[in-house]
């Protein structure tokens, strides 16, 4: 290990902060109001099929999602019992069907849509400009760097602590 802590494990150096990282991380999600009369997944499949402007298959919206085609069944399954969405079978293919907002799910779409955007603006505004550029910065490397739930350190102490066990 390099650097100022090569000491200390990677695991030494943080433990203490993620009960806390956590703690601030359910905090923010409870007080967001967006997403209370949907289950997990409606917003998100919403708002695919707001920006998308047009039918998509439900194969389409599982792979944009990153979900299983089950899952996402039983997403539209309960998008359709709230008549948020509409299905119409492909003629050309019946075994196809495409996806579409109805009116009141466009409506539901674009008032979600607006609720995060706002929710968004006031967020940065707390942190002010120079912070949120921070926070974005700092999201974009995470986002980059930790996918894999196997950063470069974490692999360099696991590497270390059971030298010839190859992790995913």
């Amino acid at each position: 290990m390099n650097g100022p802590h090569a000491a200390e494990s990677i695991e030494s150096r943080y433990a203490d902060l993620v009960p806390e990282w956590l703690d601030a991380l359910k905090l923010m999600a409870a007080q967001s109001e967006a997403f209370d009369s949907l289950n997990h997944g409606e917003g998100p499949a919403l708002l695919l099929l707001l920006k998308a402007d047009a039918g998509l298959s439900a194969g389409a919206m599982s792979e944009t999602m990153g979900i299983t085609t089950g899952r996402m069944a039983n997403i539209l399954r309960r998008l359709e019992e709230k008549k948020l969405v509409d299905r119409t079978v492909v003629p050309s293919n019946r075994r196809k069907a495409s996806i579409t907002l109805t009116d009141e799910g466009r409506a539901y779409a674009r008032g979600l849509h607006d609720h995060i955007r706002r929710r968004a603006i006031s967020v940065l505004d707390v942190l002010g400009r120079d912070d949120a550029e921070t926070l974005i910065r700092i999201l974009r490397k995470l986002a980059d760097n930790v996918g894999s739930e196997r950063t470069p350190a974490l692999a360099e102490a696991d590497d270390a602590e059971h030298p010839g066990i190859r992790k995913p």
